[in-house]
């Protein structure tokens, strides 16, 4: 499949840039990283502060990702809220975290569609980069099933996009099947 180009309402606050195809995650509609986001650092000047055994300030990410082809707003009225599609993540990094960044499931994702475009731009974070880390990953769960059932916590992933810190590349690795 030939990636489309990139939304303009993609953030310009991008510590990597990169294109991954995830797959359908959502039913009609692939899930495209686009790159991480640099969310500023905690403590914020809005002074939020990460928990006290954290110490220091931490550089925040985030994953960006489109939807596409993605919704129209006649698509999104017509869905009940429970089925608003979004992407869950856990939120992974080869480098010790000071703090839980949510247990099994982040949950930390959002989406918009911006009248009249047909593209679904989302975020999976905030989370804490730890300085010394090398490699993050996301590791992704559909959230809907092909009838536009919510699919819960027990759910397996369906992979990962893995991130090159230094480099700032990224790749996916689909989950293991389950029969393997």
């Amino acid at each position: 499949m030939t990636l489309p180009p990139r939304s303009e309402r993609l953030s310009a606050q991008l510590l990597a840039s990169f294109d991954v195809d995830c797959g359908e995650l959502v039913p009609g509609q692939r899930v495209i990283a686009r790159g991480l986001t640099d969310e500023g650092t905690w403590p914020d000047a809005l002074g939020n502060e990460p928990p006290a055994e954290a110490g220091g300030t931490w550089q925040m990410v985030s994953l960006e990702y489109e939807l596409v082809p993605g919704f129209t707003d006649e698509q999104i009225d017509a869905a009940p809220w429970e089925n608003v599609p979004i992407v869950d993540a856990v939120y992974r990094t080869d480098a010790p975290l000071a703090w839980s960044t949510g247990g099994e499931h982040g949950g930390m994702a959002s989406f918009e569609t911006p009248p009249g475009q047909v593209k679904a731009i989302g975020q999976c974070g905030p989370y804490p980069l730890p300085p010394e880390a090398e490699q993050v990953s996301f590791e992704l769960f559909a959230v809907l099933d092909a009838q536009g059932s919510r699919v819960w916590a027990s759910s397996r992933p369906v992979g990962a996009v893995v991130v090159d810190v230094a480099s700032g590349t990224a790749h996916w690795r689909p989950a293991a099947s389950k029969t393997e």
